[in-house]
């Protein structure tokens, strides 16, 4: 079945990821002692223009592999080539505008660094496409060695550097090792070799010339915050933007977005399907969603700032508090990976550039209102909002390409959001009477949404079909995870 194959590859995917957190956080806690805010303001503003390049470079080569019913050597090189050419030319213009670059930031000391930085392009560029084979055939076990491996050895060099240089240049080196290690992984685990082939490169350019679009403006879009701050705040403020947008946003890098990869194969291979399979698959995978992202939304929302304080020290508190503005981003965000990938597994691309350059557009207007006061926080939660605007287009769209019904969606993040909203009123309930440690909150927060989500599928939710033929989807997916 396929989506016995989902749940065994998207456990393994999520295992990594997890494992990818905690050594991500971990590291960042280290760092966050070992470096300061400008140090993490510098790497900051290289992550953003490295970002927008590999954005603008993104050809869509893995979407485009994995929504192809059959896939053969001239498919797999043309997509290798053509992603080739693409990076390689970036590479050359951000070389070429590195001096730009670092007198435009304010710092000609950062030159090099970008010249550095830009060798990503071509790294990732070498990638061998045989790996694209193995996510299709959910094949994952040798990503999941090639990931625990590029974890490990960053987080190493990372830390030593900074512990021995107390210098930027440790996330450099480190992003750039991590990178050289994933590549190298490619090869050793496929035996496929790719050439420089441009034979199929016209029909995959039907499909990639709107993800790019997307990508370049989703680019730009997705780091319009961090360049707005960079101009108008001092580096020491987007370090502090940076720690606390990359603590919020982990979940959806390292797990789900990942874990959502398999669903563009299974989706695409049910897609022409009748449609009640396919609804079927999507309600299942919803709830999955919800399950994890809308408690972890509410968390950040209620917990940040005196976790922050207690886990990166004095000094981040304002971090905790972007953390609590980003948290309906974190959700939205989320989110939209799942319905972009339900839009893309239909064949369909043009919506979702539509769906960013609105986004774009309107936070470029709004952010230029904002511009006369500026407030650190005011930005984030005008992204925010817009992100969730952009969301419901995205939900609109999924619904009329997919054929779906906005009512399963409704009932399928019901549970939670009631279970997590009680939840939350339990845990300000008990805090009222008892002054609890933070560890305490957030231990009573989990528990009583469990205990809930629980309580009402017992008492109430286990009488209608529709639950129950997810909690019993979901069973068997666990099982075959487990197996």
């Amino acid at each position: 079945m396929i989506f016995f194959d989902i749940a065994k590859s998207s456990g393994i995917i999520t295992a990594l990821n997890l494992i990818k957190r905690f050594l991500s956080v971990f590291s960042l806690i280290v760092l966050a002692r070992l470096l300061d805010p400008y140090d993490f303001g510098v790497a900051a503003i290289l992550t953003i223009v490295l970002f927008i390049f590999e954005k603008i470079a993104s050809t869509g080569a893995l979407q485009y592999i994995l929504q192809l019913d059959k896939v053969d050597d001239v498919d797999l090189n043309s997509s290798w080539s053509l992603d080739f050419l693409i990076k390689g030319s970036l590479f050359i213009v951000l070389v070429a505008c590195s001096e730009f670059l670092a007198h435009f930031y304010g710092d000609p000391s950062i030159r090099l660094a970008f010249i550095v930085v830009s060798f990503n392009l071509i790294v990732k560029s070498l990638n061998n496409p045989g790996i694209h084979l193995q996510k299709k055939s959910f094949n994952y076990k040798s990503i999941f060695y090639i990931g625990i491996i590029q974890k490990l050895s960053s987080t190493v060099v990372c830390i030593s550097i900074a512990y021995f240089y107390q210098s930027y240049w440790a996330l450099i080196i480190a992003d750039l090792l991590s990178n050289v290690i994933m590549m190298l992984g490619t090869y050793y685990f496929c035996s496929y070799r790719p050439k420089f082939d441009f034979t199929n490169v016209a029909k995959q350019w039907t499909f990639s010339k709107w993800i790019m679009l997307k990508s370049m403006v989703s680019a730009v879009k997705g780091q319009i915050d961090a360049i707005w701050i960079s101009k108008l705040f001092p580096v020491e403020s987007l370090g502090f933007f940076h720690v606390a947008r990359n603590l919020s946003m982990m979940a959806s890098q390292e797990v789900i977005n990942p874990a959502m990869e398999p669903l563009i194969s299974a989706f695409s291979k049910v897609g022409h399907k009748k449609n009640d399979e396919f609804i079927d698959k999507f309600c299942v995978t919803l709830f999955a969603l919800a399950f994890i992202i809308i408690p972890l939304s509410f968390g950040i929302a209620l917990f940040s700032v005196p976790l922050v304080q207690l886990v990166l020290g004095d000094g981040w508190e304002v971090t905790g508090e972007l953390m609590q503005v980003m948290s309906l981003f974190v959700f939205s965000f989320s989110m939209m990976i799942f319905f972009s990938n339900i839009i893309i597994s239909k064949g369909v691309s043009k919506p979702i550039f539509i769906i960013d350059s609105m986004g774009f557009f309107l936070t470029v207007i709004t952010f230029l209102i904002l511009s006369f006061e500026p407030v650190l926080s005011d930005f984030v939660l005008a992204r925010s909002i817009i992100s969730l605007f952009t969301l419901c287009l995205a939900i609109g769209f999924s619904c009329r390409v997919a054929n779906i019904d906005f009512k399963c969606i409704f009932l399928s993040v019901s549970p939670i959001l009631a279970s997590v909203s009680f939840a939350t009123l339990t845990m300000f309930f008990i805090e009222s009477y008892f002054s609890l440690h933070v560890i305490f909150s957030v231990a009573i927060f989990m528990a009583c949404y469990f205990m809930y989500l629980v309580v009402m599928y017992l008492s109430f939710f286990n009488r209608f079909h529709f639950f129950n033929k997810i909690f019993k989807r979901l069973e068997v997916y666990y099982f075959a995870w487990k197996n």
